[in-house]
């Protein structure tokens, strides 16, 4: 007799890269890439207690087709141009998998199955290779799969409107990037391209009770889902969508993030260091004789850098300035160059001058009030640099002011703009704030404000921009 066992009301989604996409009716099931291409292998071993079933999946539902109750431990191989389940002696079970899951035994009452050591919910589905190597997919419902996400994304340990914060951003993320890896057979992957995803081993108490609080519940913007960007650490200001990677997503845009914990870094490269990742990023320019931050976008955040040289220039925008270095080196776009200072978002604070350089910088405190000590740079979105001297200038470009203690004057002529951060050899030292694209919701900061005592839909509102959850 078949059976069905029908999922949680979610429902998958076409993905469409950087904008609100609506739902496609019916369809709950993800597929999951756990091993493919290179990491493909020729044989898995798998099990499940009480035995498997062969099914079908229509997105929403699983419909047995053939019971396996007396092997608890099987052989996937490829074996005469087909996909085979076999006893570990190698006599056939169920010829050619291809197109079918296999499902543990007790699949409905939270049946688990193994595959080579490696624990999931749900099932599995393999796919051929040319080279004859099998590609390993689980399928399973939304919800499971977020159960295998959290610890990974965000530990266990945290408060729990944190991790209620996540969970949805995990949901609305793996939804609206359903698809994703669609040209090996699967919608995400394990890996942080996609969402960290561990499986059934990586579930915890904690994690699970804030998936299941929030079960079925979505971001959505204009009447649409919208896709739960996020990242570690702002550095004090997250990222308009538009300035890390262009088009302009009305729910994502930066905010002044004043719950952001410090995260300072600092790296280093070498100019002949500098020259050969240029060479083998395609963008040579011979010997190498000064780097230069060129823009900075309305966050604050690195927007231009641009490379000098004996035979030519070569420019990084956007999150190519991150990627260029190697994200785990420059781990955000919040950075200057040799010995200057970020401050962190906690100390950045804007004194009341509105109407000083609209748009451009004010210092801290009103025109001709005395300031002992503390001046700051503050940008219009509030990023802010503190100054080191009791005098200093800053630019937009057009306009150029002279910051002291007791004055704030405004002169006539530019002086280098756009210039004002350049080294001319030796050695390249970025210090920096912050970790990753910045766009969307800061996991740290999602975290203090739960420790402050904030709701998982506090922190969602404030760090995408007009959003519903529902």
């Amino acid at each position: 007799m078949k059976k069905t066992i029908m999922t949680t009301v979610l429902i998958m989604i076409l993905f469409i890269f950087a904008a609100p996409v609506a739902f496609a009716s019916e369809a709950t099931h993800i597929k999951v890439g756990l091993k493919y291409a290179n990491a493909a292998k020729l044989s898995y071993t798998v099990m499940a207690d009480g035995g498997f079933y062969v099914a079908k999946s229509n997105g929403t539902e699983f419909e047995e087709i053939e019971q396996i109750f007396d092997y608890d431990k099987a052989v996937v191989n490829y074996s005469d141009t087909e996909i085979k389940l076999q006893t570990p002696d190698g006599a056939d079970i169920f010829a050619d998998l291809d197109g079918y899951v296999l499902l543990p035994a007790r699949y409905e009452d939270d049946g688990v199955i193994n595959i080579d050591g490696s624990v999931y919910r749900g099932g599995l589905c393999f796919t051929q290779n040319g080279d004859n190597t099998i590609n390993a997919i689980n399928i399973l419902d939304v919800e499971q799969y977020v159960y295998g996400v959290l610890n990974g994304e965000m530990n266990h340990a945290h408060p729990k409107e944190a991790l209620k914060a996540q969970a949805v951003t995990a949901r609305s993320f793996a939804l609206t990037n359903a698809g994703r890896h669609s040209s090996n057979g699967f919608d995400v992957c394990v890996g942080t391209h996609c969402q960290v995803y561990k499986g059934y081993s990586d579930e915890y108490k904690e994690t699970t009770e804030a998936i299941d609080e929030t079960a079925g519940l979505l971001m959505y913007s204009e009447g649409k889902v919208v896709c739960g960007y996020y990242s570690k650490n702002s550095g004090g200001h997250t990222q308009s969508s538009s300035d890390v990677w262009g088009g302009n997503v009305p729910y994502l845009k930066g905010v002044p993030d004043k719950y952001s914990p410090k995260y300072p870094w600092t790296t280093s490269f070498s100019f002949v260091e500098l020259e050969n990742m240029l060479d083998n990023a395609r963008k040579p320019v011979g010997e190498l004789k000064q780097v230069m931050i060129k823009a900075r976008n309305s966050a604050g955040a690195v927007s231009e850098v641009k490379f000098e040289g004996t035979e030519g220039t070569a420019t990084l925008v956007k999150e190519s300035v991150r990627t260029f270095f190697g994200g785990g080196l420059v781990k955000s776009t919040m950075f200057t160059f040799g010995g200057a200072e970020i401050e962190n978002a906690e100390t950045r604070t804007n004194g009341g001058n509105d109407n000083a350089l609209d748009g451009t910088f004010v210092y801290n405190g009103n025109n001709n009030q005395q300031i002992s000590k503390n001046i700051y740079v503050v940008g219009s979105n509030n990023n802010s640099v503190q100054l080191k001297s009791t005098s200093a200038y800053a630019s937009n470009g057009t306009l150029k002011v002279k910051i002291s203690e007791g004055e704030a004057q405004q002169l006539p002529e530019p002086t280098n703009p756009g210039n004002s951060e350049v080294v001319t050899g030796g050695s390249l030292v970025i210090n920096g704030l912050g970790f990753g694209h910045g766009v969307g919701m800061p996991q740290d900061s999602a975290i203090e404000m739960a420790k402050q005592g904030f709701t998982f839909d506090d922190i969602l509102k404030y760090y995408y921009t007009g959003i519903e959850i529902r």
